[in-house]
C-alpha cells in the first residue's frame, strides 16, 4: 500500500508541477514583454537567446529533475538505450 501512496503522490506532484510550469511560463513570457520596453539588451538576438535559455532551464529542466528525483528514478534509467521505445513514445513513462 505504500508503493500505492507513493505512486500516487508522484503523480500528484507531476500533475501540480505541470500546471505550475504553464502558468510560470506564461509569466516569462508576460515579464520578458514588459522588460523588452526598458531593457533594450533583451531586444537583442544574444539577449533574448540567454533569456530564453535561462527560463527554459529554471522552468523545465530544474522541475524535471526534481520529479526525477522524487519518483526514485535517475535520468539515465529512463532514457535507457534498452527502452527506447518506451522513452520516444511516452518520453520515458
Amino acid at each position: 500500500m505504500n508503493s500505492d501512496s507513493s505512486a500516487a503522490s508522484v503523480v500528484k506532484s507531476t500533475y501540480l508541477t505541470f500546471a505550475v510550469i504553464i502558468i510560470v511560463w506564461i509569466g516569462a513570457w508576460l515579464l520578458k514583454v514588459s522588460l523588452d520596453n526598458t531593457v533594450t539588451w533583451l531586444t537583442t538576438s544574444l539577449g533574448s537567446f540567454l533569456y530564453w535559455l535561462t527560463a527554459k532551464i529554471v522552468i523545465w529542466i530544474l522541475p524535471a529533475f526534481w520529479l526525477l528525483r522524487i519518483s526514485n528514478r535517475s535520468v539515465a534509467e529512463v532514457f535507457a538505450p534498452s527502452r527506447w521505445k518506451a522513452w520516444l513514445t511516452w518520453g520515458g513513462a
